[in-house]
C-alpha cells in the first residue's frame, strides 16, 4: 500500500479502485 501512496494521488485512486477498497474511486 505504501508503494501506491508513493505514486501520484490520481494514480493511487486508480490503483485503489483496482484493489477494490474504494469502488467509488472514479
Amino acid at each position: 500500500m505504501a508503494s501506491v501512496t508513493v505514486h501520484c494521488p490520481r494514480c493511487q485512486s486508480a490503483l485503489v479502485y483496482r484493489h477494490g477498497q474504494n469502488p467509488k474511486g472514479r
